[in-house]
């Protein structure tokens, strides 16, 4: 008898565990259809301003003098701006259970380090999200501002936060050029 009430529980008790399953799955799908929605209510404003800036740095005259803005490629000159003092923005999860879209930006982004380092450039690191602030410390590589946010929710406060530390260090010579690691959508990354 001692079999079959084992058996009852574990039965039981897989049902159990299949309804807490399909509850956070449920959850899961409810959060990722808010966050599409979100995107697809600001992607048009960041398009818009992606391609405002692009028309406006291209058509900058020549003898345009400001920090912020300077031409990095010379097209006509074969010329491309290498920096000198380059740094990364990495923007993850808290938690990793995201499948890829944690780890595929973290492989771009220490990929980017790597071609620094051959060219014994010191790349800088800026990090927001618990995953990518384990993963970079797990590989001993350094971080120099951890951003203690949550990727989930951004504010305007927080971003600005984050830009005037990151402009405080463009000022003071620290760094040269930007890269920002984030997921856009499914396989897009930047």
């Amino acid at each position: 008898m001692s079999d079959i009430k084992e058996i009852r529980d574990r039965i039981r008790s897989v049902s159990d565990t299949l309804k807490i399953t399909n509850a956070m799955y449920m959850i899961a799908s409810n959060k990722l259809s808010k966050a599409k929605r979100a995107h697809e209510r600001t992607e048009p404003f960041f398009m818009g301003v992606k391609s405002m800036m692009s028309r406006l740095i291209r058509h900058l005259p020549e003898d345009t003098d400001n920090k912020y803005i300077e031409p990095r490629v010379n097209e006509e000159a074969g010329e491309v701006f290498v920096p000198k003092k380059p740094a990364i923005l990495v923007i993850t999860d808290d938690k990793g259970m995201a499948g890829p879209y944690n780890i595929n930006i973290l492989k771009k982004a220490v990929k980017t380090i790597e071609e620094y380092e051959e060219r014994s450039v010191f790349c800088h690191s800026y990090m927001v999200g618990e995953v990518g602030r384990h993963y970079f410390s797990r590989r001993n590589i350094k971080i120099d501002e951890s951003f203690i946010y949550t990727a989930q929710n951004p504010t305007l406060s927080r971003a600005r936060h984050i830009t005037a530390v990151i402009l405080h260090d463009f000022e003071e010579g620290r760094i040269d050029s930007l890269d920002i690691f984030y997921t856009l959508t499914n396989d897009n990354m930047s």
